[in-house]
């Protein structure tokens, strides 16, 4: 009998499989995506005031930029002819409609209304401010060079608003980086607001690209107001000591993360019902390496549900957070990040559902090794839920402890603040 229930299950586990790839798949014009091209450069080495993040944040941005359907080109360390021949090549392929992004991560400094960007190797070159022009990359190259390729749409985004290296003339120079006047068609983000300094960060990133990296992969965020959510997310993490800037020429709509908003509604028939069922009875935790769960519910159907809490419906994204908690613990645990932000979603009825999704229905310590990996998170929203979250479960969460004494000393301090109490309340009820 249990045999002939199996087998019904995993009939119906493939139905909705092959739905939710069929239903893409009738959809090529919303599937195919404009073309995507980066120039990413990120350089630390400098001889005089080297930096330790750049190199970092330029891997980390492309790898992003790549899972998001980037073509990707990348050079760490450059010096002024890799860096000048790399913006040349990076011209002729972004023709047509294509997106062009640059991307830099770096030091960068401002002198009479010119952005220059630094490559390795220039500072024993550069006497005076006049060297310049000479011995560095001029934005406004980088600019000309986009705009002669008439494409459809240019972004550029320069993390190089770091002191002056320049100390022996930096009193004729401006601090940070100075607005570019010339941007139509364009969209430019500075990590900092003109004329301020941004900070290289204690982290594998700076503040501004590990608060990018974040953000961009929220489906169909449009890109400027993806930009705003950097601005605050960094001004908090600074305590106001940076503020992001931005300014946009562009028409219509970008988003960095596309996802068709047809393909996020997948029918929830009695086929995923009968799932739920199966999921309810089953007390096995995610199988993290197969990216399923034991009893065989596959990871495409909760990162279907994990998109639709994106959705602009609030209708759709409460019950795709009812659908998780109808699936139980294990697939809370497996979308726990996405559960937590939608604590703070817009619509009440949301976050109801979200606040019922996040206390579980009970702890186990086999979940322990999961909210571990959450805790790792880049998000203080997220790392200060889950452990609102394990504070709530008190003694039954116990073996907890060890996953939470490091985030006494988070960088951020509501982080702390819902480590203490977390701490507090599991010590004092063991």
């Amino acid at each position: 009998m249990n045999d002939r229930r199996n087998i019904r299950m995993r009939k119906l586990l493939y139905i909705t499989i092959f739905s939710v790839i069929f239903f893409n798949s009738a959809h090529p014009d919303e599937a195919v995506a404009q073309k995507r091209i980066a120039l990413i450069i990120g350089n630390s080495d400098y001889r005089i005031r080297s930096l330790k993040n750049p190199v970092n944040d330029a891997k980390d941005f492309s790898r992003t930029l790549s899972a998001l359907g980037f073509e990707t080109i990348i050079k760490v360390n450059a010096d002024q002819e890799g860096f000048e021949e790399s913006v040349r090549k990076f011209g002729k392929k972004i023709r047509g409609d294509t997106v062009g992004l640059f991307y830099f991560s770096g030091h960068g400094v401002q002198y009479e209304g010119r952005n220059y960007l630094i490559p390795i190797g220039a500072m024993p070159k550069i006497s005076s401010p006049d060297h310049l022009k000479y011995k560095t990359v001029d934005v406004g190259y980088v600019l000309g060079v986009m705009k002669h390729a008439n494409n459809g749409l240019n972004i550029v985004i320069l993390d190089a608003c770091r002191n002056n290296p320049f100390q022996s003339f930096a009193r004729d120079m401006g601090d940070g980086l100075s607005r570019v006047s010339d941007a139509d068609g364009c969209l430019i983000a500075y990590s900092t607001a003109p004329g301020k300094v941004a900070l290289d960060g204690v982290g594998r990133n700076s503040p501004y690209t590990g608060s990018l990296i974040e953000l961009m992969k929220y489906p169909n965020l449009p890109v400027e107001l993806m930009f705003k959510k950097v601005r605050e997310k960094v001004k908090k993490q600074t305590n106001g000591k940076q503020s992001p800037w931005y300014e946009a020429s562009i028409d219509g709509d970008f988003s960095f993360s596309n996802i068709s908003s047809k393909a996020k509604k997948p029918s929830y028939s009695q086929n995923s019902q009968g799932i739920a069922k199966a999921r309810r009875s089953s007390r096995e935790p995610v199988d993290s390496k197969k990216h399923k769960l034991a009893n065989g519910l596959s990871h495409i159907i909760l990162d279907q549900l994990i998109l639709n809490l994106s959705h602009d419906s609030w209708k759709i994204r409460k019950e795709s957070i009812d659908q998780f908690i109808s699936y139980g613990n294990e697939a809370i645990v497996y979308a726990y990040p996405q559960l937590v932000l939608a604590l703070g979603d817009s619509d009440p009825d949301v976050r109801r559902s979200a606040k019922r999704a996040v206390k579980l229905e009970s702890f186990d310590d086999k979940y322990i090794k999961y909210f571990g990996k959450v805790l790792k998170s880049r998000s203080w929203e997220v790392r200060s839920g889950t452990l609102d979250t394990l504070a709530y479960f008190g003694e039954e969460a116990s073996g907890a402890l060890a996953i939470i004494s490091p985030l006494l000393a988070d960088s951020d301090a509501d982080v702390r603040r819902s480590a203490q109490n977390a701490v507090k309340r599991l010590s004092q009820e063991r």
